[in-house]
């Protein structure tokens, strides 16, 4: 896992380091896949990968739209609401490919994976920071910004996003070797 920076969370046990060491894993099946050529299977991880760390049973696709936008919009240089629709888009690709046979375009796997670097991005710094000990913590921080970025995006400070990872800086240190060289993909 250290392709994507997270691998001295092996030894750590919080909840919220076992997420991102999965979150992480299920990336590097993303593209590994991906290097092997096969396309759909790569595209597939990476959307597992959002679904399970930003997942829940019972809950719509919107609401990992909602979270994978707070934790990237301001990365990739978007509205929220643009992010969000990004977001629909690479589920809706998944439901083409998995309920038509439909192909994955080159688009569909590029935005599946700056979203899911975006989120990687964000639970590394989280970890780093180590104000948060689950992932059900961190999600419900998340929860609540996607109600105010809604409702009032204007009481959304800096602050409130670098508590959930959602800036493109860290306080500390280089980020993860898998975000400095996108070439990987």
């Amino acid at each position: 896992m250290s392709e994507f920076g997270v691998d001295n969370l092996s030894d750590r046990d919080r909840p919220i380091d076992v997420a991102a060491q999965t979150f992480a894993g299920l990336m590097q099946d993303a593209r590994a896949h991906y290097g092997d050529g096969r396309v759909r299977e790569a595209f597939l991880y990476f959307v597992i990968a959002l679904d399970h760390l930003l997942g829940e049973d019972g809950r719509s696709v919107a609401t990992v739209a909602d979270r994978t936008s707070v934790l990237t919009h301001r990365i990739r240089s978007k509205t929220f609401a643009d992010e969000a629709a990004c977001v629909r888009h690479v589920y809706d690709a998944r439901s083409r490919l998995v309920h038509r046979g439909s192909p994955v375009t080159e688009e569909d796997i590029r935005e599946a994976d700056a979203l899911a670097c975006g989120v990687l991005w964000a639970i590394t710094r989280v970890t780093a920071y180590e104000e948060l000990d689950t992932r059900d913590a961190w999600v419900k921080r998340i929860d609540s910004l996607a109600h105010l970025l809604r409702g009032d995006p204007d009481v959304v400070t800096d602050e409130r996003l670098v508590a959930v990872g959602a800036v493109s800086g860290f306080r500390a240190g280089p980020p993860p070797p898998m975000l400095r060289d996108r070439a990987a993909l």
